[in-house]
């Protein structure tokens, strides 16, 4: 891999001189009515009340209020009535009270200003609460006045200095105290074309596309992942979490590239409960919009508490052992549950595969609970299943189960290729048995050693099916030029959809507006395709959207299920 980038704590701020009002044609002259001063605006593709809201900075419920012949619903070209604001007063700073007024200028975030001032992100929120919403520009905030010793630096990369994501190199293992100071690496891998991903589409039933807003406010998003920069020794599995953030800054990148302002704080959380409490005991932590990460479970209970105490929608990329998942509500897994994957498997191979014999296959192995649930699932839709128990020393009698011309689904209680292959082996001598199973998607890198035909269910769509892949993946090439660690799937391109999802949700609907509008919507990206459902009423979110997929003479076919 080419040089490794060492950081504890990356502020990366990604900005676009872009104006909120991106189409002013589409604002009338104000009017009065009833003695209240109104803008006429007329509704753009893709907007509904929450972007028209943050658009002119007020409530939704301010917006519907000013429009009651609207509450069935906004369609294009509608005519709002926008109410004019007047100009909020401000108490006099005088520098005898150890003030000044800053007006936010383009660009401008409120972690810039706290650098700029030396005073905390916290100082400023307590002096301006409108902050903790989005403002505009020419809002005036009320600033203190900070001896200039007090005062802590940070380096940050920015759009005007840098052409492509950066990695950075850290200098000593900092603490929530420390300095933070960063270096951008050199450029990136030159290439003949440079090819940037466009961003995926979120769908709906109503709309095919939605594309980025524009704006001058940040979203404020944090990553905590396991680095292990300050490992003593090379830790093997660092290298796919370095490749996710990286497909990460694509995603960022991207959304750039269409006008959105992006302030990332990035944290190398190791693989310990006290680095992710240090973390999330920083005072900018409580500002985020979103958290992705972290990967192990035991960190994943101290982000979940987190979320749950400061309302910030939290992201798990990686694990299915999120316990709070049943009581917070902001909380969004990627991974399918495992009851969901065995009754998505059962429905689908009984679609393709009529009356079938299923047996399964006990193995001295540990019974995994994916296998139980899919024995549940076949016994829930009145199809019995065969329980036969096998061992080393008797498999070769398995034939003696199976008869000619016959019609079998075959699964196991240990879906672990390597605790099984010697009994697929077995399996693969019998002929004219029509024998299929079922497997796990671990088996694909064995595919050359299964004879039989057998089904597995994926959240990745194979490559075949995307070729947004193959543009990506020279993006990829482009700016960072290394081998990846893994195949498929690539955790650079896991990084990168998750990103892209959340980042479109942000800005579309606010971080309040995903824990209505998020579960609504599907998302095709690169490999994955998102679409979130809530377990229940109270709890947080999974994702449903999950392939299975039949294997057989060296072709994938994808089995449909209506």
């Amino acid at each position: 891999m080419n040089k490794i980038f060492k950081v504890f704590f990356l502020s990366l701020i990604v900005s676009a001189s872009t104006c909120m009002f991106a189409q002013e044609t589409a604002i009338q002259p104000t009017t009065l009515i009833e003695e209240v001063e109104y803008e006429i605006y007329e509704v753009q593709k893709s907007e509904g009340w929450y972007r028209i809201s943050k658009k002119f900075n007020i409530s939704q419920a301010e917006l519907k209020q000013a429009n009651p012949d609207k509450a069935g619903g906004l369609k294009l070209g509608d005519k709002l009535r926008i109410p004019v604001k007047p100009a909020p007063k401000t108490p006099a700073a005088t520098p005898q009270d150890n003030y000044i007024r800053h007006k936010l200028q383009p660009k401008e975030t409120l972690y810039g200003l706290s650098k700029r001032y030396g005073v905390s992100i916290e100082e400023i929120v307590k002096l301006n609460p409108e902050t903790s919403q989005r403002m505009a520009i020419g809002t005036e905030l009320i600033i203190p006045v900070v001896a200039p010793t007090t005062t802590q630096t940070t380096a940050t990369v920015t759009a005007e200095n840098t052409t492509a994501p950066q990695k950075v190199e850290a200098q000593e293992p900092l603490t929530p105290d420390a300095k933070s100071t960063s270096q951008p690496l050199p450029q990136q891998h030159t290439a003949n074309t440079e090819v940037i991903p466009t961003m995926p589409s979120m769908e709906t039933t109503a709309q095919d596309s939605l594309q980025m807003i524009p704006g001058e406010l940040p979203i404020r998003i944090a990553f905590l992942l396991p680095f292990m920069l300050d490992a003593p020794t090379k830790d093997a599995s660092a290298d796919k979490f370095i490749e996710f953030y990286e497909g990460a800054l694509l995603a960022i990148e991207d959304a750039k590239k269409q006008g959105v302002n992006i302030e990332v704080h990035t944290f190398d959380i190791e693989k310990n409960d006290i680095k992710i409490q240090l973390v999330l005991n920083r005072p900018e932590m409580k500002l985020m919009d979103a958290i992705i990460g972290p990967a192990y479970p035991t960190q994943v209970e101290h982000a979940s508490t987190f979320a749950f105490d400061n309302k910030i929608n939290t992201f798990i990329p990686f694990t299915s052992e999120v316990p709070a998942l049943q009581i917070n509500p902001y909380l969004y897994q990627f991974n399918t549950p495992v009851e969901y994957e065995a009754a998505s498997i059962s429905r689908a191979v009984l679609a393709v595969k009529s009356s079938p014999t299923v047996i399964m296959l006990n193995t001295p192995e540990a019974t995994t609970d994916n296998c139980l649930q899919l024995k549940d699932s076949f016994k829930s839709k009145n199809i019995k299943v065969k329980e036969i128990t096998v061992t080393t020393e008797n498999k070769d009698s398995l034939v003696n189960y199976f008869q000619t011309n016959g019609n079998y689904l075959v699964f196991f209680n240990n879906d672990r290729y390597k605790n099984i292959s010697q009994y697929i082996d077995v399996l693969n001598r019998v002929n004219n048995m029509n024998i299929e199973l079922i497997g796990g998607y671990n088996w694909l890198g064995h595919k050359e050693e299964i004879h039989l035909p057998f089904y597995y269910a994926s959240l990745f769509v194979p490559d075949s099916k995307r070729w947004k892949q193959k543009e990506y993946t020279r993006s990829f090439d482009h700016y960072f030029g290394h081998p990846l660690s893994t195949g498929f799937p690539r955790y650079d391109m896991l990084g990168y959809d998750i990103t892209s999802m959340v980042l479109n949700g942000l800005n579309q609907y606010g971080p309040g507006g995903l824990q209505q509008e998020m579960p609504n919507y599907r998302y095709n990206g690169v490999q994955s395709s998102i679409q979130f459902v809530r377990k229940n009423p109270m709890g947080g979110c999974t994702n449903s959207v999950l392939t299975v997929l039949r294997y057989a003479n060296g072709r994938t076919t994808e089995i449909e299920v209506k």
